[in-house]
């Protein structure tokens, strides 16, 4: 069935294993695996790590961190689905050599910097106070749709990196940009690649 604390719950835990259809969860948990067959909407308060057990999501996911960091060595899987993380430190989900997020659309924003090996259709982030490294595995598109509308790392660096193309309509915009890809097509009219 479906599992919901509403916003006044609190789910308290060292490790949480969610089997559920649809979630919606306000956590302070140290680490997450499971599989949800629906929707995942969680809040935690206090830093998140992906166990090794993995994170199975056959809906879309929703991912706030109010405080805290998110890392750890599992996979979030929501495929051909969408994936937003919204987190107040940074994102660290690049630790293992294959892909840590798999999804259609991902969204991604962090109050520090942002590493992750994804496998992604649509992406858009922004790294409001770090350096940026995302690895892809077999090409994107840089969304100005999801998000803020493109790839962000003001004042620092960025660093996109595709085992197939990078194309889209969204802007980059980074003190350093490095972008590696079999084909690079970023020319839409109204799209700005900016190195600040």
């Amino acid at each position: 069935g479906d599992v919901a604390f509403g916003s006044a719950s609190l789910l308290s835990a060292d490790q949480l294993n969610l089997t559920a259809n649809d979630a919606e969860l306000n956590t302070n948990v140290n680490g997450l695996v499971g599989t949800i067959n629906g929707n995942l909407t969680l809040t935690e308060t206090n830093g998140l790590t992906l166990g090794a057990e993995n994170l199975t999501v056959n809906g879309n996911a929703n991912i706030s961190v109010s405080a805290g960091d998110l890392n750890g060595t599992g996979v979030l899987s929501a495929t051909g689905n969408s994936v937003v993380l919204d987190v107040a430190g940074s994102i660290d989900l690049g630790s293992n050599t294959t892909e840590q997020v798999v999804a259609e659309n991902l969204t991604a924003s962090a109050g520090g910097s942002i590493t992750m090996n994804v496998n992604v259709g649509h992406l858009a982030a922004n790294a409001a106070a770090g350096d940026l490294v995302i690895t892809e595995t077999d090409g994107f598109n840089v969304s100005a749709d999801l998000g803020e509308g493109g790839i962000f790392a003001a004042g620092n660096s960025l660093s996109l990196t595709s085992g197939g193309d990078i194309a889209g309509d969204g802007d980059i915009t980074a003190n350093d940009v490095t972008l590696v890809a079999d084909a690079i097509d970023l020319s839409d009219v109204d799209q700005l690649i900016e190195a600040t």
